[in-house]
């Protein structure tokens, strides 16, 4: 599909994918506290299981794919207004290398130095935003072709490559290139290997969409997007790889990403992102339960750093929380996030968007 073809009734914003990134954003806080403050052994608790193993699997599925879909909608809203292809290109490549050393500094004042060149979420997305850019200038076949590859070939190079991260030890030599490039690649939450067919599918499902609105098929295009993503989710729990999600804390769930997952990422995506497609951009509802998740979906990259990075050590002055508080004292924890990130959110909207970490992207991309 051409990206830069105009359209009768121009597209400014799809509203499913601001509350898509909004309830991603909010289910980290229930995700990361539960795993992190209430016990698993001998007996994980129903929070674990509903807010870091369901709902947080799924939708950390839908969060690593958005990038791709929307440097594509930016993409085409911007080459329609006319902007300059090459200030697109700068400007998108200069935000995913500002979110890597965004990243990177996190991991230096978190950790130790030691630990600067980790590779996380953060990394992962700049990567994922720079990658996609030049995924849209290629063909529909060539990207179903390379997501193929990728997913047969992730576990034949976790298998060939895996004696030789075990030979040179889980943490030794950080500062090596080759054992970076192997956690970049295979070890870690997010490998390239295989979520890097993520945002790749991100782009061809955002064009989908893009052409259904110009073609005024949007009706069939969340039809198919329903049966197709139905019958991935179903052809993953009927084939068991559901298994280690549902019997949560499962060995599997802390160990390396399993590689059958991608499908099951692939339904997870187009089931949420057409309901929410059909219910706010087709039916035109905007009812008040979506706002929240608008506003936490716009200070995605505000909240990540700040609750991941910044207020656990803080928490820690406070308790000691390490695997060793109540379902209540954490539910009362995320609903002091999740107030506190809504006042902030409403207040950063009335003064121009300043002050975020997403104002500082903005500045410097």
């Amino acid at each position: 599909m051409e990206l830069n073809e105009k359209t009768p009734k121009p597209i400014v914003r799809i509203k499913a994918m601001d509350t898509a990134r909004g309830i991603a954003t909010w289910l980290l806080m229930p995700a990361h506290f539960s795993h992190w403050y209430l016990k698993i052994i001998p007996n994980p608790s129903w929070m674990q299981y509903l807010f870091r193993s369901i709902l947080g699997t799924a939708f950390q599925y839908v969060f690593v794919t958005l990038p791709g879909m929307a440097v594509t909608l930016q993409l085409y809203i911007s080459r329609n207004r006319g902007i300059d292809e090459n200030q697109l290109k700068v400007s998108i490549i200069k935000r995913g290398l500002i979110l890597i050393i965004i990243q990177f500094i996190c991991n230096f004042f978190s950790y130790q130095p030691f630990f600067t060149f980790n590779w996380f979420i953060l990394s992962f997305i700049g990567l994922s935003i720079i990658l996609s850019y030049f995924f849209t200038g290629t063909s529909e076949k060539l990207r179903i072709i390379l997501i193929l590859i990728i997913i047969i070939l992730s576990p034949i190079l976790k298998f060939i490559f895996w004696n030789f991260y075990v030979l040179t030890a889980f943490l030794s030599n950080a500062w090596s290139i080759e054992i970076f490039l192997n956690k970049m690649c295979f070890e870690v939450n997010f490998p390239l290997f295989p979520y890097l067919a993520l945002p790749i599918f991100g782009t061809l499902f955002a064009e989908k969409m893009i052409k259904a609105i110009e073609s005024e098929n949007q009706m069939k295009f969340i039809k198919n997007s329903l049966i197709i993503g139905g019958i991935l989710i179903m052809f993953y729990i009927f084939t068991l790889n559901f298994d280690y999600i549902l019997n949560f804390p499962h060995i599997a769930f802390y160990s390396l990403p399993t590689r059958q997952e991608v499908l099951y990422s692939f339904g997870v995506v187009m089931v949420v992102i057409a309901l929410l497609f059909w219910i706010q951009d087709i039916k035109g509802k905007n009812w008040k339960i979506f706002r929240p998740f608008e506003i936490y979906g716009a200070i995605s990259l505000t909240v990540f750093v700040t609750h991941f990075y910044l207020f656990p050590p803080l928490l820690e002055l406070l308790y000691d929380p390490l695997q060793n508080l109540s379902e209540f004292t954490v539910f009362q924890i995320c609903s002091f996030f999740w107030a506190i990130y809504w006042i902030y959110g409403v207040i950063w909207r009335r003064h121009q968007r300043k002050y975020s970490l997403e104002w500082v992207l903005r500045r410097l991309s």
